[in-house]
Parts: structure tokens; C-alpha cells; sequence
């Protein structure tokens, strides 16, 4: 994982997530230490103050960034289109919308507004900056390094440029250029914890856990109260198979913020691995309740109930999942595979069979969980099509093979049948239905 904060965009598991920070940079009104209501009051005012004065282009501007704040994006796009009325040059006003297109990933609306403002300014950095992000979004990282490096060319101290190039170099792999500009940057600004964060988290990356505890420490140093530091630490010390410290720094990421849900899930999985199940369900459900909106973590409780033979909750949470994620595959097969255990639910099994491999077609194990379904409703004409297409989807699962060894014995093909069922021994000598293959073979087979 690689997190990037305080920046215009966040990096996260390798995706590009938009922000405004760079447009709330440009708006300093102290809204960091406001509580909600003060913020409250703050648009109210605003609200009020362009109502007095419509003509006055910095206050759309910044109720435009007021709503920006809030995600009200279409007020937002608003107020920054009634400031250009008023003034068709306002370069702050068409950053913001190229920052908005950039945020809900138009790049073609973002390039634009970037290419509007490089006119107006050829020397612009946060528009060479946008214009970076927008071609990492167009998967073209050589033009992002491009314009990354013309920012740090109209000024070689920017620490979004120093930052964003790094994070690219990140993204690509390059984690020795990564560290460096890290470093370079630290040099720059020392006491913005951005930087360390960056610099942890990428040498995370690069499995440099000693480096990585020592760049967050510093990094909670200078901010104490964010959780993201926290998290890292934990996953460091994890990595060190060091379970007692990486608890103590998730739990320490979660009473310093309840609602960041990464340390949730990393501290229940560290209670899985030490085989504490009561504690990972517990942590699993403090999380819903604060969120009750996680697929995920209904997901792995229901494959958590399923392996400790508690079907009724697993099924509950699967459908919790369904509910919260309507492509959620992994939900819809395992739903389908506990009903099939049951005869009398075999229609169920089926129709959530078939939504699953309608969401992921080539999937061998879904694919295999519907040929099932149909060999024991019968339908052995069905399931052997089926299970010989999960066999091309998955040649090296032995269950498959063995499903298809027992739908070409339905369907009289003794020779395949045992074909399969060799292939799945040879496969795994062990697998769960080892002995079943072996007694096929030696009884069923055996004239053949």
C-alpha cells in the first residue's frame, strides 16, 4: 500500500484518487482547526457575502472552494463558472474546475482547462502538476515525468512536485529514485510529515521495514494525531513478525481516528493468523458499526463464520455483502456452494451460481461451482459442459478435475473419467477428495 497525504491527489494501492488540496492551499481561512459548525457558519457567511456582492470574483471563488470541501462538486463548478463570467482569465477559478474534471477522472475536461491556463501563464505550475496526473490517469507515466519535471524546473523547491514525481517513480517501480527525491524534499521542507509518510510507506514497498519505522516515528512526531502513521507502523512490525508491536500501533491507528477502517481489517488478520477468531469477528464488528457500508469486512466475517461451520451467519453476511456490493462474485459462489449442500435448496444454489459467472465468466472456480450445481440437480448433460469448461479455465485445480471426472462417470465415459481422475491425483496426491478419486478408479474404473 502506498498513501500519499497532504497533497493534491492520494495514492492508494496503485490507483490515482482525487483531491483539492492544492486549491484549498491557495484559500487559507483556517479551516483545518474549525470544528463543523464553524465550518458551517463559514459557508453561511460566504453564502451571504456574494449575495451583497455578486461582482466580486475571489468570493465565488472561494464559495466555490467551500463546496469543494464538502464534495458539493456541482456548486462548486457553479460558483467557479459564475467567477470566469466576471472574469474569463481567472486562473484560479479554471485550476479548480481541472482539478474538479481531474477528481471524477475527465481527462479530457482537465486537459483542456490545464491547456486554458498554460496560455494564460506559461509557467503555471499546479497546471503542468494537473497535466501530470492526467496522463498517469491515461496510463502514459513518461509524459506525467514530463510535466512533473516542469514544475520542478519553474521551481526546484515545489514540494507537490518533489512529491508527486516521487510518488510516480514509486508507481513504476523505481523505489531507489523514489527514496532519493524523498529525501531531497525532506531537505526542502523538514517538518512536513507528508514527506516522512511518503518515504515510509515506500520503503514498505521496497521491503526496507527498519527504514520505514524510523521515517513514520518521525512522521508521528510531526503529526500525532494521523492515523495513516499509525497503520504503517503496524504493517512494519508485522513484516518483522513482530505481532506484539504491530497490534500495539493498529489499535493505537484506531483510537486516534475510529473511523479508519485499513487498521480494522490489518489488526483481525493478525488475530487470524494467531488463530484468535472471537477476537477478529469482534474487531470486524466494532468496524460495521461505525460503517456499517464495507462490503469487505461483511465478505471475510461470512468466510469466517463459513470455516468455522456457522452457515446460518455466513449466509447472513454474504447476503449483507450482496446487499452492499452487487458484483461482489466471491459472495454469489460461496452463497451458492453452501446452498448446494442442501437438496432442498438446489434452486437457490443455482441462481446464485449463475449471477456469479455472469460477473466473472472466466473464472475457473465459479464456473466449477455452477457444473457442480448442475451434477446434483441431475442435470449431468449440463455439468459435464460446464465442468469441461472450468477444467480449460482452471487445468491445474485438482477439485475441478475431479468434478469433471465424476460428470464424464454420469454421463458413461468411463475413460475420461478416469482420465480425470488420474489428473487430479497427479495434480495433488492430497487433495480433499483424494481417496474418493483413488476408490473411483480401483472400483468403479477398475474393468477399464
Amino acid at each position: 500500500m502506498f498513501i500519499n497525504i497532504g497533497l493534491i491527489f492520494l495514492f492508494l494501492m496503485g490507483e490515482v484518487v482525487g483531491g483539492l488540496n492544492e486549491l484549498t492551499n491557495r484559500y487559507e481561512i483556517g479551516m483545518e482547526s474549525l470544528s463543523q459548525q464553524g465550518r458551517d457558519r463559514v459557508l453561511d457567511k460566504l453564502k451571504k457575502e456574494v449575495e451583497k456582492r455578486p461582482g466580486l470574483v475571489d468570493l465565488h471563488y472561494r464559495l466555490g472552494i467551500e463546496y469543494s470541501r464538502r464534495g458539493r462538486l456541482k456548486e462548486a463548478v457553479g460558483e467557479f463558472n459564475q467567477a470566469l463570467k466576471i472574469n474569463p482569465k481567472h486562473i484560479n477559478s479554471i485550476l479548480a474546475l481541472a482539478e474538479i474534471e481531474l477528481s471524477i477522472r475527465n481527462v479530457e475536461g482537465a486537459t483542456k482547462r490545464c491547456e486554458e491556463v498554460l496560455r494564460l501563464d506559461k509557467k503555471n505550475l499546479p497546471a503542468h502538476n494537473i497535466l501530470g496526473q492526467v496522463y498517469l490517469l491515461k496510463k502514459d507515466p513518461s509524459k506525467a515525468e514530463e510535466e512533473f519535471r516542469k514544475s520542478l524546473e519553474i521551481d526546484p523547491d515545489s514540494i507537490p512536485a518533489h512529491l508527486l514525481l516521487a510518488n510516480l517513480y514509486n508507481l513504476t517501480k523505481r523505489r531507489e529514485d523514489a527514496i532519493s527525491l524523498y529525501k531531497k524534499a525532506q531537505k526542502i521542507d523538514p517538518k512536513n510529515e507528508a514527506i516522512y509518510i511518503n518515504l515510509g510507506y515506500t520503503c514498505l514497498d521496497a521491503g526496507l521495514n527498519d527504514e520505514a519505522i524510523v521515517e513514520l516515528k518521525k512522521a508521528s512526531g510531526l503529526s500525532p494525531k494521523n492515523p495513516t502513521t499509525y497503520d504503517g507502523l503496524g504493517i512494519a512490525y508485522r513484516r518483522k513478525n513482530d505481532s506484539k508491536e504491530a497490534l500495539k500501533w493498529f489499535k493505537e491507528a484506531i483510537e486516534t481516528e475510529p473511523g479508519f477502517m485499513l487498521a480494522y481489517d490489518h489488526l483481525a488478520t493478525i488475530y487470524l493468523e494467531e488463530k484468535k477468531v472471537t477476537e477478529a469477528i469482534k474487531i470486524y464488528k466494532e468496524a460495521l458499526k461505525i460503517n456499517p457500508n464495507i462490503p469487505a469486512f461483511h465478505l471475510k466475517l461470512a468466510m469466517i463464520y463459513e470455516k468455522e461451520g456457522d452457515k446460518k451467519k455466513a449466509i447472513s453476511e454474504y447476503k449483507q455483502t450482496i446487499s452492499k456490493d452487487s458484483k461482489a462474485v466471491l459472495a454469489y459462489n460461496n452463497l451458492a456452494y453452501i446452498y448446494s449442500e442442501e437438496k432442498d435448496e438446489l434452486d437457490k444454489a443455482l441462481s446464485f451460481a449463475k449471477r456469479a459467472k455472469m460477473l466473472a465468466e472466466n473464472s475457473g472456480a465459479v464456473t466449477d461451482t455452477l457444473g457442480w450445481i448442475y451434477y446434483q440437480r441431475e442435470e449431468y448433460d449440463m455439468a459435464l459442459e460446464t465442468l469441461k469448461e472450468a477444467r480449460r479455465l482452471s487445468p491445474n485445480d485438482p477439485m475441478v478435475a475431479y468434478h469433471l471426472g465424476m460428470a464424464y462417470l454420469k454421463n458413461k465415459m468411463k475413460d475420461e473419467a478416469k482420465r480425470e481422475f488420474s489428473g487430479a491425483l497427479k495434480l495433488n496426491p492430497n487433495f480433499s477428495k483424494a481417496e474418493e478419486a483413488k476408490k473411483m478408479i480401483d472400483t468403479e474404473l477398475h474393468s477399464k
